[in-house]
């Protein structure tokens, strides 16, 4: 048997519960924080790369078991490369398809990456045995040391000074036994 039903129903409001008005309210709250917070980062991401820009025109000095090239330190561009056996001033920055021993491409990239946190000697790098051919959270390495190894098989220390998802800077330090 089937029976209809033709009067109203009336739904209780459950306490606690949001309209769809408070609902509406709170996504329009979070969607302004958002700008807000994405404007702050875009800002802030502008301050790092003129930081870097200013820190790549300060002078570096090597330590006694190591040899800097005039210019020690460069910035690079995202999507570039450098050459670590290069005497040049730029350190014979390329394009990143191109090649190179240290590539940065919103992560770090080369040959035999190892992370330290003091500055290295040629023995303290030439010692190390955990490596990676990529460094993925670039912020970790601000203020912190890399050793690479060239194509040439040198070593070299680079002192990362600062990092942004547009730049990078290092102090390089090519090491000698």
């Amino acid at each position: 048997m089937i029976g209809l039903f033709t009067g109203t129903v009336e739904v209780p409001v459950l306490s606690g519960s949001p309209t769809s008005t408070d609902l509406q309210e709170q996504v329009a709250d979070l969607t302004a924080s958002k700008r807000s917070l994405e404007a702050q980062n875009e800002a802030l991401v502008e301050k790092i790369d003129e930081l870097s820009a200013k820190q790549a025109e300060s002078e570096t000095s090597a330590g006694s078991d190591s040899t800097a090239a005039p210019d020690g330190e460069i910035t690079i561009n995202n999507y570039t490369c450098i050459d670590l056996d290069s005497e040049e001033a730029d350190w014979g920055a390329i394009d990143y398809g191109d090649g190179g021993d240290l590539c940065y491409s919103d992560y770090l990239r080369g040959d035999r990456l190892s992370v330290l946190d003091d500055e290295p000697t040629y023995d303290i790098c030439s010692s190390q045995t955990q490596f990676d051919e990529s460094i993925r959270e670039v912020a970790t390495l601000l203020d912190r040391y890399v050793c690479v190894t060239s194509d040439a098989d040198r070593l070299v220390s680079v002192h990362v000074t600062a990092a942004s998802s547009r730049a990078m800077s290092f102090e390089i330090t090519k090491l000698e036994s």
